[in-house]
């Protein structure tokens, strides 16, 4: 298997094939290597396993394509119409 990102790897989990054991092949990560795992700071190396158990959304990101801007959401945004989610999000040409 080719080394993929961790954030690519996730968009593209089924969560019916968890539990799942990664080894950190290599790569840049945000904060010095540094990550806060519940509570807990911790150092993920090369060689170092990790086990997903779970896969919870924690934010979405919207972008217009035509001009760049982005926009979060929260995970509990509700949608009440699809007018409303027009307006917020481009949906594209065609659509």
């Amino acid at each position: 298997m080719e080394p993929v990102s961790l954030q690519d790897f996730v968009c593209a989990l089924d969560p019916a094939s968890l539990p799942r054991v990664l080894r950190v092949c290599s790569g840049v990560y945000f904060q010095g290597s540094i990550y806060e795992i519940s509570g807990n700071e911790c150092c993920l190396s090369t060689g170092d396993l990790i086990k997903v158990t779970h896969v919870r959304l924690q934010k979405v990101v919207c972008e217009n394509l035509g001009t760049g801007q982005t926009m979060e959401l929260a995970p509990n945004f509700q949608v009440h119409s699809l007018q409303e989610v027009c307006g917020v999000v481009d949906r594209g040409p065609g659509h």
